[in-house]
């Protein structure tokens, strides 16, 4: 049976599964990142987030090269989960992961959160958002060229 010829609502109803299929790598990947970020197995110490920013913290921050990595694959994630039309969301959605981790940082014993470690997250994450734009830019651009070639041939 086409997908032409089904039912309405079983068009939706396909629909939202693959929403949700797409959803589940992002969920897969952050929450144990939240798990990672709060210490769940490590004992607790009282409430702490640094709120200096300085440069001396700002480069020490930038240093910190898994921040990178973590924010990009997040996007990533988020990017597969959302889709093409809503990069923005996902590169908010991937801002607001950075801060859920510094927020769970606060009371694990081996960890700590400050906002100048937000820098490392928010560089990735925009420099991710720019990469996907430029490559959808570039496949749309491309799409566009084999169809004029294809309209020329007919």
């Amino acid at each position: 049976m086409s997908k032409i010829n089904e039912p309405r609502h079983t068009q939706q109803t396909m629909s939202d599964k693959r929403r949700i299929i797409r959803l589940v790598p992002f969920l897969v990947l952050v929450i144990p990142s939240f798990c990672v970020a709060y210490g769940v197995t490590a004992p607790r110490k009282p409430f702490d987030f640094d709120l200096s920013f300085s440069l001396t913290a700002l480069v020490e921050s930038l240093q910190k090269i898994q921040h990178f990595q973590a924010s990009a694959l997040v996007f990533a994630f988020a990017w597969l989960a959302l889709g093409n039309r809503r990069l923005f969301v996902a590169l908010l959605l991937t801002i607001v992961v950075g801060i859920a981790w510094q927020v769970f940082e606060t009371t694990a014993l081996n960890h700590s959160a400050r906002v100048s470690d937000l820098a490392p997250d928010i560089v990735a994450a925009f420099s991710s958002y720019l990469l996907a734009v430029l490559i959808r830019r570039v496949l749309s651009q491309r799409t566009v060229v084999v169809k004029m070639s294809r309209e020329r041939r007919t």
